[in-house]
């Protein structure tokens, strides 16, 4: 029953991007069948080849051949996490769409969690699955990348929406009628701030669950996790630009007012100030930090536009989508 005929509706689709997984694809759907097919429901799963240059688009082949649970997905050359999941959403013909890594660094048992929170909770359109929120928790993670991808988070947990403890991970599920609405963009691992910010400008909740982050134990991890970081720091100031501009202006407007008082003193004990380095510096300090702070309220407007155009851009897609179904269907 769990395998999905042509034409019949699947509950669930497991999106997993793959660039040189030769080593994971096999025990990856193997463990992923054993967690799924005791549901009595039909499920997919969508490995998606981002260009790599190992057995891996050969050895997806082969099991989608043989297995009907199975969809190969891709493209030749690598272009980044971000498309690979892009290209499974798209692919995807779930009720509900989770995205997994091919090294099972979560056990895919927990979407069985994120499914149940989903069904439980109507209001809720996608689920987190967090090792950083309580309940969560690693084990044999190296403790530089654990550090890294923890500091990033926490950053990031203040510059995005929703206040979520894990903002960079993969793993998640999602209600396929919400990502149908997204219009998404990023190729790297920035898709998983992109889905995020744009799903809560849109209106959609998300939930988190407390999940078990595991070291690899097959072939070797692509992750830059000190680049990634910077990348998603980067990205997640885009949603908040006044923290920097603000910050950064009210600092230097503090820093001119407390040369401008003690040139004021001083000036009252008789000491002269004009024609002084430190009086231009407090000036050009004053001038700066003003601009700075402008620029910060002009670049919250520029937010404000950019999510109109977010919700313009869904509509669009909708309506498009629309027009497609009604063509079809004529």
């Amino acid at each position: 029953m769990s395998n999905p005929g042509p034409n019949e509706e699947i509950y669930l689709s497991i999106v997993v991007p793959c660039f040189n997984e030769a080593d994971n694809v096999a025990n990856t759907a193997r463990v992923v069948e054993d967690v799924f097919r005791p549901l009595g429901k039909p499920f997919e799963i969508i490995f998606v080849n981002d260009g790599s240059l190992d057995d891996t688009q050969r050895k997806v082949d082969g099991l989608a051949a043989g297995d009907p649970c199975v969809v190969a997905a891709g493209y030749p050359v690598n272009a980044g996490r971000g498309k690979a999941i892009r290209t499974g959403m798209g692919a995807a013909r779930g009720r509900f769409v989770a995205s997994i890594d091919a090294d099972l660094s979560y056990h895919p048992s927990f979407i069985l969690e994120m499914l149940k929170t989903l069904e439980a909770h109507p209001e809720a359109d996608f689920v987190i699955g967090s090792e950083f929120m309580p309940g969560g928790s690693t084990e044999g993670v190296p403790p530089l990348r654990l550090f890294i991808s923890k500091a990033a988070n926490i950053i990031l947990r203040r510059l995005l929406p929703g206040g979520f403890h894990k903002c960079t991970g993969v793993f998640r599920c999602y209600r396929r009628s919400m990502l149908e609405k997204l219009v998404l963009e990023s190729d790297g691992k920035e898709l998983h701030l992109e889905i995020i910010a744009k799903a809560m400008v849109l209106g959609f909740n998300g939930i988190e669950v407390p999940v078990v982050l595991r070291a690899r134990k097959r072939g070797k991890s692509k992750t830059h996790f000190a680049k990634t970081a910077i990348s998603h720091s980067v990205y997640g100031l885009h949603e908040k630009p006044m923290l920097v501009f603000g910050l950064g202006g009210l600092v230097m407007l503090a820093a001119a007012i407390i040369l401008g008082v003690y040139l004021f003193i001083l000036s009252a004990t008789g000491h002269p100030v004009a024609g002084r380095p430190l009086l231009l510096f407090a000036v050009f300090l004053g001038i700066t930090a003003m601009l700075i702070i402008a620029m910060g309220f002009i670049a919250i407007q520029n937010v404000a536009l950019r999510n109109e155009l977010y919700k313009l851009s869904s509509r669009l897609k909708q309506m498009s989508d629309r027009m497609a179904d009604t063509k079809n269907v004529d």
